[in-house]
């Protein structure tokens, strides 16, 4: 596995890089694999439930948060540290990473 990280901006302007955690467990791809079904929903968002979005990046953002970071930095923290223009690729392609696809960096900096 390629040396996976995220860096993430507080509030003071600082940025820290944090390493993706050095073991997951297998079963985390399956979780990883449900996020990715919910995330094709929202190309046609049509006939989704009005609350459906939030419900699906407050679930991504735990993913990577909790279970590829192992609780490093919290779902709040990975949102708000990166810069709007980038969130959801950096956080679609930390999902991507436990399904095969090796992306390398998946952060930009600043």
């Amino acid at each position: 596995m390629a040396n996976k990280y995220v860096e993430l901006q507080n509030e003071k302007g600082e940025t820290k890089r944090y390493q993706q955690a050095p073991f997951i467990k297998g079963s985390v791809a399956r979780k990883g694999m449900r996020i990715g079904k919910k995330a094709q929903k929202l190309e046609h968002p049509e006939n989704l439930p009005e609350d459906f979005e939030d419900q699906f990046f407050d679930e991504l953002y735990s993913f990577v948060a909790n279970d590829l970071y192992a609780g490093q930095f919290t779902p709040e923290e990975f949102e708000d540290g990166i810069d709007v223009h980038e969130v959801v690729n950096v956080a679609m392609e930390q999902l991507t990473s436990v399904m095969g696809v090796d992306e390398g960096k998946t952060a930009k900096k600043k």
